[in-house]
């Protein structure tokens, strides 16, 4: 499954994805999504499914051709510098409770995030409003948040301790997959708001049209009521 892990992997970077986004259109976590891109697990029908879709192709096309070139990047170099942040995180967490501190602060703020937006689209979808774009200024967010752990090493060691299994305490491995969790959920709830909006916007332009209609028949029997 190794080529078709490249080949997720490609087509997920050709359409501006990372691991999380991919991962909450599948209805799974990022870690699993990296370790099927690595070739560490085999996904099963049904899970290549999703994928597919999420990355709005046939399963088919998951398994390339052998001579077709599957990736222009370097995973090499890819390694080199996920394990150059892995190690700025050690550097300035080098104890475990520092480590199990660190993933828990970042995990409670990325649902700090959530729950202020599982609150917003609850009054959304009560209002019956459209919020134009408010599904935009949350990826917004979430992007630079995942921008910042990533490049603070914190993302890297999260899926290096849920993939490599490393000889790290249960506590720690724990703190990485609630971690993992909630980036998750920021991408599920990103995702619940977009189809709110797209139902309430279908909404607005149907009462929009009604209300043309209504105002042209009015127009229309206006002359004959007022030549009476």
């Amino acid at each position: 499954m190794v080529y078709v892990g490249q080949e997720i992997r490609r087509a997920r970077e050709e359409r501006g994805l990372n691991q999380t986004q991919l991962a909450a259109s599948v209805g799974t976590g990022p870690a699993a999504i990296s370790r099927i891109e690595n070739g560490r697990q085999s996904p099963n029908m049904e899970t290549l499914e999703k994928i597919a879709r999420a990355l709005e192709l046939e399963v088919g096309d998951l398994f390339p051709k052998a001579q077709a070139s599957l990736s222009f990047e370097d995973p090499a170099g890819e390694e080199v510098l996920a394990e150059q942040r892995r190690q700025r995180f050690l550097q300035q967490a080098p104890s475990e409770d520092e480590r199990v501190q660190r993933l828990s602060q970042i995990a409670g703020i990325a649902a700090g995030y959530t729950d202020r937006w599982h609150e917003e689209r609850g009054r959304v979808e009560e209002e019956g409003t459209y919020p134009y774009g408010k599904s935009i200024e949350m990826d917004q967010l979430q992007e630079g948040f995942f921008e910042a752990i990533t490049n603070d090493g914190i993302y890297p060691y999260m899926i290096w301790v849920l993939t490599d299994n490393p000889d790290v305490s249960t506590i720690e491995r724990e703190a990485c997959r609630k971690l993992d969790d909630a980036l998750s959920d920021m991408l599920l709830e990103i995702n619940h708001m977009r189809q709110v909006e797209a139902l309430n916007k279908q909404r607005a332009s149907a009462d929009v049209a009604r209300g043309l209609e209504d105002l042209e028949k009015t127009l229309t029997r206006a002359p004959r009521e007022g030549a009476s």
